[in-house]
């Protein structure tokens, strides 16, 4: 089985050990977290995308965000698993629960992804 990469950026500690082994399970490898300023221009061109912890610096999503839509890397805001989702299922959650990984995926994945729509200003 192949193994699909998505890289986590966020603060130490965000992916717990059983949210890795979830997605390791689901054939997917979490890489990282790393901090914005540690994410690799080459890593992040390689993997399957990038979740972004949505609780870190404004300055810092946006500044990775702008960088992400340059390089053409697909990228997704994402709480920890301690948040509490809405009904509507949002906001995307990192956690072990099948429905978010698949979630996730989807959302990374989503072929009708238009970047002229998604200006961050």
């Amino acid at each position: 089985m192949q193994t699909y990469e998505i890289i986590v950026v966020a603060d130490a500690g965000f992916v717990p050990d059983t949210v890795r082994a979830a997605w390791r399970r689901s054939g997917v490898k979490l890489s990282g977290p790393f901090r914005p300023e540690e994410a690799d221009e080459a890593a992040l061109i390689r993997s399957g995308g990038v979740v972004i912890d949505v609780s870190l610096e404004a300055s810092e999503l946006f500044g990775l965000s702008e960088r992400l839509l340059q390089l053409d890397v697909p990228f997704l805001f994402v709480v920890g698993s301690n948040a509490r989702s809405s009904a509507s299922g949002l906001p995307y959650r990192l956690t072990e629960r099948q429905a978010d990984i698949a979630a996730i995926l989807n959302g990374l994945t989503h072929e009708h992804f238009d970047k002229t729509t998604a200006q961050l200003h």
